[in-house]
């Protein structure tokens, strides 16, 4: 079974989305993918900026709904005295 995301999870995974959405789009790795070629006549870092853009836009969304998750679920409240033994 899959472990189940926690706040602390989701918040360092936000974290990540936010430095590498950055990075990817600065100045340097532009140049890398700023050349004369097109994809279906498209320039290729059209292509790139948009990729990007709705990669950062999907894993939002993803990580939204986990959060959604984490915070409506009820944790149930242990009784250490009432364990069996």
């Amino acid at each position: 079974m899959a472990a189940r995301p926690t706040r602390t999870k989701i918040r360092d995974a936000v974290a990540l989305m936010v430095l590498l959405g950055t990075w990817l789009v600065m100045p340097p790795m532009l140049g890398v993918v700023n050349q004369p070629t097109t994809v279906l006549g498209i320039p290729s870092i059209v292509v790139y900026v948009f990729a990007v853009w709705g990669g950062l836009i999907v894993f939002t969304r993803v990580m939204a709904r986990r959060a959604g998750r984490v915070s409506t679920r009820v944790e149930e409240p242990t009784y250490p005295e009432r364990e069996a033994g």
